[in-house]
């Protein structure tokens, strides 16, 4: 079983520790055929891309693929959920650089308002809430998701289950209908063995992430393939890894 791509990786542009040109050099060290860079969108507060510096950093994946001829290197972006609309932090004007969304919540994103802050933000940070409390904004969040999925052109759902909690089998029938994946991370360890097992016997599309936050992390995912087996999903619902087979499941469109 080999990875043949890692399409959540991070950079100097957000909070990551190397450059675009280190993370390439390790994926092709470790054999991947196609890297990601999807660094944070620009609605974080601390450490989202600066809108300016997309075209910048398309220029500089446009060099390395030109210098380097035997990986693809793509332009993503790990988009921020701003509110239970499905509102991302992303439009147009960098949409037209990237190659694919990721989508996601994190704290640390600038609300559009304060009841919405209150929603997302707070109560999703307080362990002791009532079980119709938690339920509800369960039922919100993945609401605000299956919205986001159907308005934008996503690709993958970042570690689904983090931050705020989801209704997993849910989300998962709206990616199956919109085309999108849903992730096995490798940092935040959602989706869980417990979620996955929700998973088994669906029809489900599933990608594995690093996450990665360092170079030397790019690629890392074996510990998001344990999750999976341990959870009894068939591997073949996964679509950067390549049986003998071959590929599962991405294509040259990176989309499934």
């Amino acid at each position: 079983m080999k990875v043949i791509g890692d399409y959540h990786t991070h950079t100097i542009y957000s909070h990551g520790k190397g450059t675009i040109e280190e993370n390439v050099l390790v994926a092709r060290e470790k054999g991947l055929s196609v890297i990601g860079i999807a660094d944070h969108g620009p609605g974080h507060r601390f450490y989202g891309v600066k809108r300016e510096n997309f075209k910048v950093m398309r220029d500089e994946i446009d060099r390395l693929n030109e210098l380097y001829d035997d990986i693809e290197i793509l332009l993503g972006v790990e988009a921020n959920l701003l509110d239970f609309k499905g509102t991302l932090d992303i439009d147009e004007n960098e949409i037209k650089y990237l190659d694919y969304i990721a989508a996601g919540y994190h704290f640390g994103i600038m609300p559009k308002n304060v009841g919405t802050a209150y929603s997302l933000y707070f109560q999703s940070k307080i362990m002791n809430m009532s079980n119709s409390t938690f339920e509800n904004l369960k039922e919100k969040t993945t609401d605000s998701l299956i919205k986001a999925v159907e308005d934008y052109d996503i690709m993958f759902l970042s570690h689904p289950g983090a931050k705020v909690p989801v209704d997993v089998v849910r989300l998962n029938q709206a990616c199956i209908e919109n085309d999108t994946l849903l992730e096995v991370n490798g940092k935040h360890g959602y989706l869980t063995v417990d979620d996955l097992k929700l998973l088994k016997g669906l029809e489900t599309k599933l990608i594995l992430g690093s996450d990665a936050h360092s170079p030397h992390r790019v690629g890392e995912v074996a510990h998001c393939l344990d999750r999976v087996r341990a959870a009894g999903l068939d591997l073949k619902n996964i679509v950067n890894i390549e049986s003998e087979g071959g590929s599962n499941g991405v294509n040259s469109n990176n989309r499934t």
